[in-house]
């Protein structure tokens, strides 16, 4: 049940066929980054976007941790506990 289009049927392994020509591929991302500096020179005071961390450094979930802490101590001046 070989299909000789595609040698390797696992999509990940390294010699998998895409049918993407490295062209094609480097036109895309060319693409993308060129629409990406569009968008900052129309919009210089607009934060880049940040990635989301999976796993953030000790020293920032303590920060997170403190300023939750901080909005506990907030609500419980203010009775707001539940």
């Amino acid at each position: 049940m070989s299909d000789p289009a595609h040698p390797h049927p696992n999509p990940r392994h390294p010699d998998y066929e895409t049918g993407l020509t490295d062209e094609a591929v480097i036109e895309g991302h060319d693409l993308i980054q060129h629409a990406e500096e569009e968008e900052e020179r129309m919009h210089p005071d607009k934060p880049e976007p940040t990635m989301p961390v999976a796993n953030p450094p000790a020293g920032q979930q303590a920060k997170h941790d403190k300023k939750e802490s901080t909005m506990d101590k907030v609500k419980h001046a203010l009775h707001l506990n539940k």
